[in-house]
Order: C-alpha cells, then structure tokens, then sequence
C-alpha cells in the first residue's frame, strides 16, 4: 500500500526517524546527566571526607590540649562522647541532605544512604584509580 503512494511511504520513514531521533536524545541526555550527578556527588563526598579528616585532627588536639590543662578524666571523656555523637549526628545529615537535594529520579543511582556506604564507594573509586594508574605504570616500566 505505501509502495503504491511514494510520498506516505517518505512520510512514513521521515516520521519513524523523527521519532527515533528524540528518543536517541533522551537517552543520551539522560545518560549525561547521570554521569555528571555522579561524578558531582564523589568530588562532594571526598571533599566532605576531607573536611572529617579535618575535624577529626581539631578534636584530637583539643583533647591533648584539655589534658595537658589538667582537666578532669571524666569531663574529656564526656566531651568525647558529646563530639562523637555531633561528628556522626553531622555525617548523616549532610548524606540524607546531600541525597534530598538531587532530583527523585536519580536519588537511586547514588548507591549509598549514610556515611560509612559513602566512604565505602569512595574508598572502591580510590583502590579502582590506585589500580589503573598502577597498571600504568607497569606498562611504562616494560
């Protein structure tokens, strides 16, 4: 039938590729935009990995400074308790805000929802890139 009318059967083709066109954009637009919320999301977290790093070295010395001032045993140990409580209390919310804040759709794709998955998949992405650049330098050393 569209043989016998060329110009259904060009409008026909012309329809089919319009339509595969926009899908094959959606897809792609789609895929970029995971890439990018990824890879946005791990600088975040090594950024906020380095920022506990941090905290963790200010309150170690204001430990050592609480002893060298003779504080009382029991107020450090308390003050240790309180700042472990804050420090995992902080981890937490900036994960579950730093979740809430990306759209429903890629919520999902992140692959973690508290702070020891987060440092879990930063510390695979850091062994894979240990990996690949020791593979490299195999490579240059033959």
């Amino acid at each position: 039938m569209f043989e016998e009318i060329p110009i259904l059967y060009e409008i026909l083709w012309a329809s089919v590729g319009v339509i595969l066109y926009i899908f094959s954009c959606r897809v792609l637009n789609y895929s970029h935009a995971i890439t990018l919320y990824k890879e946005t999301v791990i600088r975040c977290l090594v950024m906020l990995a380095t920022l506990n790093g941090d905290a963790d070295f200010i309150l170690k010395t204001k430990y050592e400074t609480m002893e060298t001032c003779d504080f009382p045993e029991e107020h450090i140990q308390t003050m240790k308790k309180m700042d472990e409580a804050a420090m995992t209390h902080w981890k937490n919310n900036v994960i579950l805000n730093m979740i809430n804040c990306l759209p429903r759709k890629f919520q999902s794709i992140m692959g973690f929802s508290n702070w020891e998955q987060a440092v879990q998949k930063i510390n695979k992405i850091k062994n894979g890139l240990e990996n690949k650049h020791g593979q490299k330098k195999e490579k240059e050393k033959r």
